[in-house]
């Protein structure tokens, strides 16, 4: 596909996230970070609450006599403090390989769903993209990806085979854009 200035995207490209458009045009390489705010949340949530479990157990720990138990009920939020810490670094490292060596490569809508999601600041519309793309080792990729998306209405939606922007950087590292 070709990249960069000068690149005219199909007139009827889906972009799941709008402002990437500048990122296909080749004026940025940085991609639009509008759900990314909530894949924090999630970590900082899971490790907040796992390091919380955790200190309260500990503490109880202190005035048990029963150590086994008490051991592995101290491990399970060691665990959701591991994982947390983990899902929240994965998308970081992604996010920056994706924007440092990241390549575009064309797919299409599989399936578009418009869903409500109550959020902190009350409903919002949400949009659930499932998309298929064959990758540069030609393995044909598929999945799906979600964005708030208040401006689309029902029948604003993509149809099935309509086009869409992968930024890839490897198998597991790619996010429609």
């Amino acid at each position: 596909m070709n990249q960069g200035r000068g690149y005219t995207p199909p007139p009827n490209l889906f972009l799941l996230l709008p402002e990437n458009k500048r990122i296909i045009v080749g004026e940025s390489r940085r991609m639009g970070v509008e759900n990314e705010a909530a894949g924090l949340i999630r970590g900082a949530v899971l490790l907040s609450l796992g390091t919380l479990v955790f200190i309260a157990i500990f503490l109880l720990s202190q005035a048990s006599q029963s150590r086994s138990i008490v051991d592995l009920i101290i491990l399970s939020p060691a665990v959701l403090m591991g994982i947390g810490l983990f899902l929240t670094s994965r998308r970081f490292i992604c996010k920056g390989r994706l924007e440092d060596t990241g390549i575009l490569i064309q797919g299409r809508v599989v399936e578009v769903r418009h869903d409500i999601a109550i959020t902190a600041n009350g409903r919002k519309t949400a949009v659930r993209l499932r998309y298929e793309f064959v990758s540069p080792e030609n393995q044909p990729i598929t999945n799906e990806e979600a964005q708030l998306r208040d401006d689309l209405a029902v029948n604003d939606l993509p149809e099935p085979g309509t086009p869409i922007i992968v930024m890839y950087a490897n198998n597991t590292c790619y996010r429609v854009l």
